[in-house]
């Protein structure tokens, strides 16, 4: 008897003219009213400030920031958001966890690895 493969479907990908690559501290969110889940990605940072005052060494002339007095607040700004169906945000779950679970074993020294390294 004639074994038939599966029928198949062949994607191609794209990036859109728009696309961007963001580094990504967090995501921030939960469900919709409609059931949805958002996720809102954001970065940490300083903020930048809007004056800077430089101290100047006579002797050197090398100039040196002055670090004012006070409390340092970060800033989570808001890169991009998506909203996902929860099916998907399962699936895309599960893809994640399982990409930095292989990383994370792939960058794991073995003991041989270990004895070479650590001379």
């Amino acid at each position: 008897m004639e074994v038939k493969k599966p029928p198949t479907i062949k994607i191609n990908f794209r990036k859109a003219p728009d696309h961007k690559t963001h580094p990504v501290s967090g995501v921030w969110g939960g469900a919709t009213p409609q059931g949805d889940i958002v996720c809102n990605f954001y970065i940490e940072h300083l903020e930048v400030p809007n004056t800077m005052e430089l101290e100047i060494n006579v002797a050197t002339g090398k100039a040196i920031e002055k670090i004012p007095d006070g409390e340092m607040a970060y800033t989570r700004e808001i890169l991009t958001s998506v909203v996902l169906r929860p099916d998907i945000a399962m699936s895309i779950g599960k893809w994640l966890i399982s990409k930095a679970e292989g990383i994370k074993k792939s960058r794991q020294p073995n003991a041989d690895s270990a004895k070479h390294t650590l001379q």
